[in-house]
């Protein structure tokens, strides 16, 4: 709470009066989540509301006042670009004859995005020392959802996106696929955590079938969404 003038600085007339906040580092992203489970229905929110007041010189007239929501998208302390993992997975048929190897090189632009904008990830698959087909890569982003009041929890793992790519020949090595994964107004809640409200996000690029022997084969990056 600050004053931006008084009266005695202010002459009859009409005034427009810019001036700033510097917000502390520790608030958390705007959030707002709505879901109805059978009869009972979950709101969980986070909002921040800037609000004006003019009070007169005489205390006997009302006071003027105005409030207006505002948007705060939380920086994570951390953040990186051009992260990189690799994916290998051995490839059989008959599941003991060994048919050589596939390897799959993810690279997330960068694991801090805002709304609206795009999350860029370029994927590369070496299938050059297999004889066979390699497999089709399955890109997803999900969304893992955590809300406490009292004793009661609510968990969801909503899929915000997912997309799947083409398999590459026996003996060769496909051309850089950049997939551009959208966080679309009205679709998306906020990286957050404030212990009643948890949620995070994470992208995951696997191989399709590389789970037949129950093993998965899966690369895995966190992602943080400031969605004000």
């Amino acid at each position: 709470t600050f004053t931006i003038c008084t009266w005695e600085d202010l002459q009859p007339g009409q005034y427009a009066i810019p001036f700033s906040i510097r917000l502390p580092k520790d608030l958390f992203s705007s959030f707002d989540y709505q879901d109805q489970v059978k009869s009972n229905t979950y709101n969980a929110s986070i909002l921040y509301r800037l609000s004006a007041r003019l009070e007169p010189e005489n205390w006997k007239l009302h006071k003027l006042k105005y409030k207006q929501a505002i948007n705060v998208r939380a920086t994570p302390p951390k953040h990186n670009q051009n992260v990189f993992q690799k994916l290998e997975t051995p490839r059989t048929t008959l599941f003991f004859l060994s048919r050589g190897k596939t390897s799959v090189n993810v690279v997330v632009e960068r694991d801090f995005v805002n709304y609206g904008e795009p999350l860029i990830v370029k994927i590369t698959i070496d299938n050059s020392q297999s004889k066979i087909e390699s497999q089709q890569i399955i890109v997803r982003l999900f969304n893992d959802l955590v809300l406490k009041a009292e004793n009661r929890t609510i968990t969801r793992k909503n899929i915000k996106y997912r997309t799947r790519l083409g398999s590459v020949p026996a003996g060769k090595i496909s051309k850089e696929n950049i997939v551009a994964v959208p966080l679309m107004p009205g679709g998306m809640e906020s990286t957050v955590d404030t212990g009643t409200i948890q949620s995070a996000y994470r992208l995951e690029v696997f191989l399709d079938g590389s789970m037949v022997d129950g093993s998965a084969k899966s690369c895995t990056f966190p992602i943080h969404i400031g969605c004000g």
